[in-house]
């Protein structure tokens, strides 16, 4: 999980300097920025990594009324980012065990590297957005039941951001969809395709405890995850990582997106 104090998450900075989120959270992200060294420290690496991963016209910080901001970033380039900045904080995270441990510094990279590459691969030509429910209804028709029900609550992951109960939400990066009472949770990540050496896996955490939901299954561009019999009102908080094929035990990777979850009512 990621370590740092402020539980803003690192995808919004991402947004912020896409110029994709709304006047009102850019100024309120800006506002917090300057109060929080964690964030500030955050917003200054996205912004850095952003400025050479992607093209020129990306607005970097607020830009003046008349200057042309992306109604919305590529998707590819949005996932590449997010899994780059998975690979670099792995690469500390494995820096750090390597000195204790004294193992080879090759290690460090290989893992850099294929997470990287699990980033960049295929990436570039990503399909537009498709309705959740009709995904759902093609391709896990269990998980359609869950959309449609009007208790169930939908999470964005990477923020803390929760929809109204039953709203019909357009499609995010990373879409959660739970139903405590049926014991349900589907999942819709657009914007990358399968690799053959990693696989994504979801995690739900409570009391600092890792609980394996599964790995995602890839049609498209598009990941999904549909599990039932879970106990969702246990849970604190869902986290993605990169896993090696066939995934793990355990997380061995820093999340590529993570949700707070709300307690039940």
């Amino acid at each position: 999980m990621d370590k740092r104090s402020c539980f803003v998450p690192e995808t919004a900075w991402i947004d912020y300097h896409l110029g994709k989120l709304p006047p009102s959270e850019e100024a309120a992200l800006r506002r917090h920025r300057g109060s929080c060294a964690d964030c500030l420290s955050a917003s200054r690496e996205w912004e850095a990594l952003l400025g050479a991963a992607a093209s020129p016209t990306i607005v970097t910080d607020p830009a003046p009324a008349d200057a042309a901001v992306p109604a919305r970033a590529p998707a590819g380039l949005r996932a590449r980012v997010v899994l780059h900045g998975a690979a670099r904080r792995a690469g500390r995270a494995l820096a750090a065990l390597c000195r204790r441990r004294a193992l080879a510094a090759v290690s460090i990279a290989a893992v850099a590297i294929a997470l990287a590459a699990f980033a960049f691969q295929g990436l570039g030509g990503s399909k537009p957005s498709v309705d959740p429910q009709d995904y759902a209804e093609r391709h896990e028709p269990n998980a359609a039941l869950v959309l449609s029900r009007p208790d169930t609550v939908v999470y964005r992951l990477g923020s803390s951001t929760v929809l109204p109960a039953g709203a019909v939400a357009p499609l995010t990066r990373e879409t959660v969809w739970i139903n405590r009472r049926t014991h349900e949770l589907f999942v819709l990540m657009e914007g990358m395709i399968p690799s053959g050496d990693l696989d994504v896996q979801l995690w739900a955490y409570a009391d600092g405890n890792a609980s394996n939901l599964g790995l995602l299954q890839f049609n498209d561009n598009l990941a999904h995850l549909y599990s039932s019999n879970v106990r969702p009102d246990e849970w604190e908080s869902l986290a993605l990582t990169l896993e090696p094929k066939g995934g793990s035990l355990a997380p061995t990777s820093p999340e590529t997106a993570s949700v707070k979850l709300d307690e039940a009512e």
